[in-house]
């Protein structure tokens, strides 16, 4: 005779546990565990600083009500696990900065992670984050890397320029340890370009000796002061230097055969702001655009009196801020032929020298030839 397959669906009148062991399946209680997920975070690479902020994203992060489901987190250098003793080598993420957003989003506020020993390239560690009530069970992790914080060396060459025409475009290098790759630098807030880094045998195993460098194009801006500062995955650096704009001048065109009234357009800056004198004469409290010959020092200490000596570019038009138009004096005499230097020079209230004028460049120097 033939014995029917007892299935869990046909035995009936069977409770629900003797129902699936007839049919061969056992199912084993026990305590409630959460799935541990995978979060994201808006910075996977961070540096050793305290203060940085991180906002992860997941599921499952509030109650109903709006309560919050995280108790703890912490940074760990090995695997994430259930604990309730968050110390060394583990570092606690400070309760009163870890913030739950919403139900899929939180953040916090990074505490001195220099225990946990970061690295030129990057150390590895977790994110771990674990529940609020019942069992200490983990519910999140992310994997992270921790970074040196760069330097910027305040000897020995640490910065080789501090001085640069507003136009931008000079080049300069900074020296220092910990740079990556990827480090970036600015000057008052703006981005250097064309950046170049090369590392050293200790960051890059390259068999480059001695400091990281950083090369790049200085960006246009104007003023004094301007913090020079790289920023690479471990944090920013600052250099114990500033830099300072110089005014200059850009001349188009650059070239022309002397005859006199010939126009010429000067880009500047802060054209506007000055009284520009008439008739070429430098006196306290106005401006005037001079052509200084080849070899012709310009200076702080020249005197209102050379000043006014130096050929003259007269009717002066100021279009905008950064723009003007002037009038070039006879140059065709002989011996006139040759390179001039074009200077937008000033004489502060009661002064008897020059006290701001511009930066000789390239874009500023206008040649006569005749044709």
């Amino acid at each position: 005779m033939r014995t029917p397959k007892l299935t869990a669906k046909r035995a009936l009148g069977l409770t629900a546990a003797a129902a699936l062991a007839i049919a061969g399946t056992v199912a084993v209680a026990g305590p409630s565990q959460a799935a541990v997920q995978s979060l994201k975070v808006s910075k996977a690479s961070i540096g050793p600083a305290a203060g940085q902020v991180v906002v992860f994203t997941g599921k499952d992060f509030q109650t109903a009500a709006g309560a919050s489901k995280i108790g703890r987190a912490y940074f760990s250098a090995n695997a994430c696990t259930a604990t309730t003793t968050l110390t060394s080598p583990l570092v606690e993420i400070t309760a009163a900065t870890l913030n739950v957003i919403s139900d899929t989003r939180a953040s916090f506020t990074t505490p001195s992670l220099t225990s946990l020993t970061p690295t030129t390239k990057g150390a590895a560690i977790n994110l771990c984050v674990q529940n609020a009530s019942g069992t200490v069970e983990v519910v999140g992790t992310a994997k992270m890397k921790l970074f040196k914080a760069p330097t910027i060396n305040t000897t020995g060459g640490g910065v080789t320029a501090t001085t640069g025409p507003v136009f931008g475009g000079s080049s300069i290098s900074i020296t220092g340890e910990n740079f990556t790759s990827k480090t970036t630098a600015t000057i008052g807030g703006k981005a250097l370009t064309g950046v170049k880094v090369v590392l050293g045998a200790d960051d890059d195993d390259s068999g480059n000796a001695g400091d990281d460098v950083l090369t790049g194009m200085v960006p246009a801006g104007t003023g004094d002061d301007k913090a020079i500062v790289v920023k690479t995955d471990g944090g920013t650096a600052t250099s114990t230097s500033n830099f300072d704009y110089l005014d200059a001048a850009k001349v188009s065109p650059a070239f022309g055969d002397g005859t006199a009234g010939r126009v010429i357009t000067v880009t500047g800056v802060d054209f506007e702001a000055k009284k520009f004198a008439a008739g070429g004469t430098l006196v306290a409290d106005s401006s005037v655009v001079k052509l200084a010959p080849a070899g012709t020092n310009i200076s702080t200490a020249t005197t209102l009196a050379d000043a006014t000596a130096l050929d003259n570019c007269g009717t002066i038009q100021v279009i905008s801020d950064t723009e003007l138009t002037c009038r070039l004096p006879d140059l065709t005499a002989a011996g006139d032929s040759g390179p001039y230097t074009v200077h937008v020079l000033t004489a502060a209230p009661a002064a008897t020298t020059v006290s701001t004028f511009t930066a000789v460049s390239r874009g500023a120097t206008y040649t006569v030839a005749p044709f």
